[in-house]
């Protein structure tokens, strides 16, 4: 399975991410919330092979793959920086 922050630099990439693990885990609640892939447990076997043809298929269509770029960037490292930021910002003062 992916871990969370592998998951966070991949979603940058603008491609569809094929996860394996919990399917109601942080990795999950992440790709549902960026649409940004699926994520199936070990044994969904035929689930996850509908979905690699469905991503074949529109591939072969060159049909455009767009995760939501607005909830992507709020797990950006300058994002996640800022947040940080304003936090320390906060507490000090």
């Amino acid at each position: 399975g992916k871990s969370k922050g592998k998951v966070l630099e991949d979603r940058a990439a603008n491609r569809p991410i094929l996860a394996s693990g919990p399917v109601d885990g942080d990795v999950a609640a992440i790709l549902n919330e960026c649409e940004a892939g699926q994520i199936f447990s070990k044994t969904d076997k035929e689930k996850s092979k509908a979905y690699l043809l469905q991503l074949f298929e529109s591939f072969s269509q060159r049909k455009p793959y767009s995760n939501n770029r607005g909830k992507v960037e709020k797990y950006s490292r300058r994002a996640q920086a800022a947040q940080v930021a304003e936090i320390l910002n906060q507490i000090s003062e």
